[in-house]
């Protein structure tokens, strides 16, 4: 919007330049219409506009003073010279005192549009460039570079809201949400889907009501598009509480990811409140995890989802911090990598790879769906792992039932793998893991036990012969292999057998 103030001695024209601005489109705002630049440089000092357009020849104050005036009190609004032929030179005068253009008497309609046109855009071209300009300094400002002005003047009031969204949201559209008669507002990203809006508070506004206002408009914008949680600091003066004053809106905010409607906004006087803990957090989560290592090491599904329910019952009663509650969940998933064997291969698969896990943690603005997803997928991974374990045990058993039927024959690692439809390198690690022998060595020894029995019992069987029907054709190897399992030699085995 356009604010415009009109000023001229003649009621006819200053009725008619303000029915022209007001044709001339929707954006434009005629403000005031004075009959000398006394009275509108009044009103420029209590209300502010973007745009004069002045006569030249007024009583009191003429229209080059009105000029001179605004090039010294009010460099950024934009002047216009009405002018007669008689006074060109008197308007090339005004020319030097930054007066925008000038138009002559009668005015022309196509050509007030043209002037308004082109001050329209210079001066959205130069609010850009002064909000841009503003966020920098309030970014870098944030990160603690000091600058030579400060942000806010060291007299002013001011509120901090760290806003955390669901979706990516634009700058403007925050700050025109905040904005209000009695303060205005800079936005920035801090982080990804995560904003500063500061807000400053003119002189008069109130300290309490202002700022929840704002606060309350900035959920209600957002809740059209996207979930949000808004947290506000408490109110500060000057530019040197900037950063403490933010991490206060980011607690705040914290409080508001444990609230379920889709936009929730927390003032810092609510956050403050909810700061006294019956215990430290950390001799509960003590406690806590020695009842989860037991449930892990179990595998204890049931068990597992009841510890869950209560550590996140906790978290939400004591309303940590979510940064907080998410590391202590990536340590969560840490102690079930080192206490449950395979669970690493399923936390990679549901949870992402172990340096992306916090990054996946934070999509989650909301306390709700973060539980019921890390919950649905700590179970999962349980259940497979079970699954697996149990499926394993079959392959194992099978494995041992087609040694104990073909020992005698040709078997090797490979063909043990393919009747059993698994790949040989998970067959080997599978069975060691349940066995705590390789394939090879369980092979051996249930092939040595039978040459056992049949050197026991069969004294009609030639020693090659024994190493012949338990799959050793090669009689040297076979009597190598037995002394090194038995400690002596087929024949001496025999002889102390019979």
């Amino acid at each position: 919007m356009l604010r415009i103030v009109i000023a001229d001695d003649e009621e006819r024209i200053r009725r008619g330049l303000a029915k022209l601005v007001r044709s001339a489109s929707e954006d434009y705002e005629v403000a005031g219409v004075f009959a000398n630049g006394a009275e509108l440089l009044k009103f420029l000092k209590e209300e502010g506009a973007d745009v004069v357009i002045t006569d030249i020849r007024m009583p009191v104050m003429d229209g080059l003073q009105v000029a001179e005036k605004l090039q010294a009190e009010h460099p950024g609004v934009r002047c216009v010279i009405v002018s007669g032929y008689s006074d060109f030179d008197y308007a090339r005068t005004a020319m030097r005192h930054q007066v925008r253009d000038y138009l002559l008497k009668p005015v022309d309609k196509a050509e007030l549009y043209r002037v308004l046109r082109e001050m329209a855009k210079e001066i959205a071209e130069a609010r850009r460039q002064t909000k841009m300009f503003r966020r920098l300094r309030l970014e870098r400002a944030l990160a603690g570079e000091e600058s030579a002005e400060p942000v806010i003047p060291d007299d002013a009031f001011a509120v901090w809201y760290a806003v955390r969204t669901e979706a990516a949201v634009g700058l403007d559209t925050l700050e025109a949400a905040a904005n209000a008669e009695d303060v205005r507002s800079c936005a920035i990203a801090v982080r990804d889907r995560t904003y500063g809006v500061l807000l400053e508070l003119n002189a008069g506004a109130s300290l309490t009501s202002a700022p929840e206002r704002a606060g309350f408009a900035l959920a209600a914008a957002l809740t059209e598009h996207t979930g949000a949680a808004i947290g506000a600091s408490l109110p500060f003066r000057g530019a040197k509480r900037l950063r403490e004053a933010f991490a206060e809106a980011e607690l705040a905010a914290g409080k508001a990811f444990y609230r379920f409607e889709r936009a929730v906004f927390v003032p810092a006087s609510e956050a403050v409140s909810q700061q006294a803990r019956p215990a430290r957090l950390s001799d509960w989560y003590k406690s806590w995890e020695t009842e989860y290592v037991r449930s892990l090491q179990i595998l204890d599904g049931e068990k597992i989802e009841q510890e869950l329910n209560a550590f996140f019952e906790e978290m939400r009663r004591r309303q940590e911090a979510p940064g907080v509650l998410m590391e202590l969940l990536i340590r969560m998933l840490e102690l079930a990598e080192r206490e449950v064997g395979g669970f690493a291969e399923e936390a990679e698969e549901l949870f992402g790879p172990a340096d992306r896990r916090l990054e996946e943690l934070s999509r989650f603005f909301k306390y709700g769906p973060l539980r019921q997803w890390f919950t649905e997928r700590m179970i999962e991974a349980i259940v497979r792992i079970r699954e697996r374990r149990s499926g394993s045990v079959r392959a194992v058993d099978a494995v041992k039932a087609i040694i104990a039927s073909s020992y005698h024959e040709d078997l090797d690692l490979g063909g043990l793998a393919e009747r059993v439809y698994l790949t040989p390198s998970y067959l080997s690690r599978l069975f060691k893991q349940e066995t705590g022998v390789t394939i090879t060595d369980y092979l051996i020894g249930v092939r040595i036990e039978q040459a056992k029995n049949l050197l026991r019992n069969r004294p009609d069987l030639k020693t090659y012969e024994v190493g012949e029907q338990v799959g050793y054709p090669d009689s040297a190897y076979f009597t190598k292999l037995f002394k090194r399992i038995v400690g002596m030699t087929p024949n001496e085995y025999r002889q102390i057998v019979r």
